[in-house]
């Protein structure tokens, strides 16, 4: 077993091909495509076609590809058990939106404002500002379900996200 923060450290250049395992905990996890763990090192995604039903919490053995993400490391083509169930991690809290790029993969809580929402297909995108960083929030909703009343341009935020 590997820590996530060990993955690539000794093939930046790209000799992959080998499957790897990792434990983390689930951060996040969108059934049949990805999800995002963290262990005591780093937060990491992984792709998967695998589309067990997991919750922020459940601790996981993770099989799967090591290759370059845009920041960090990814995991490809992988297969995944759950272990445990456990509780929602806390997210890292950050004193600015540009500080979570340090954090990537990882579950942050940043202070920003909204300056505006558009629909999307499967929630609502709010644009975000913190500190000079203007970025996107996707709050996934069912079907024709709106955001909260209170939810307008201008309000101070908290969030929390990968």
């Amino acid at each position: 077993m590997r820590s996530i923060g060990s993955l690539l450290q000794f093939a930046p250049q790209g000799s992959y091909g080998h499957r790897v395992h990792v434990r983390g905990v689930v951060t996040y996890a969108d059934h049949g495509k990805s999800l995002w763990i963290r262990d005591q090192t780093q937060g990491l995604r992984v792709h998967t076609r695998q589309a067990d039903v997991l919750q922020p919490g459940d601790v996981v053995d993770v099989l799967g590809f090591p290759n370059r993400g845009d920041y960090t490391p990814v995991l490809q083509d992988a297969v995944f058990q759950k272990r445990v169930s456990g509780p929602p991690p806390a997210p890292i809290k950050l004193p600015d939106a540009p500080s979570a790029l340090n954090f990537d993969a990882a579950l942050v809580n940043v202070p920003a404002v909204i300056n505006g929402q558009q629909s999307t297909a499967d929630g609502w995108a709010f644009l975000m500002e913190g500190d000079g960083l203007n970025f996107r929030a996707l709050l996934r909703l069912g079907p024709g379900q709106a955001p909260p009343a209170g939810w307008l341009a201008g309000s101070r935020v908290r969030v929390t996200g990968i």
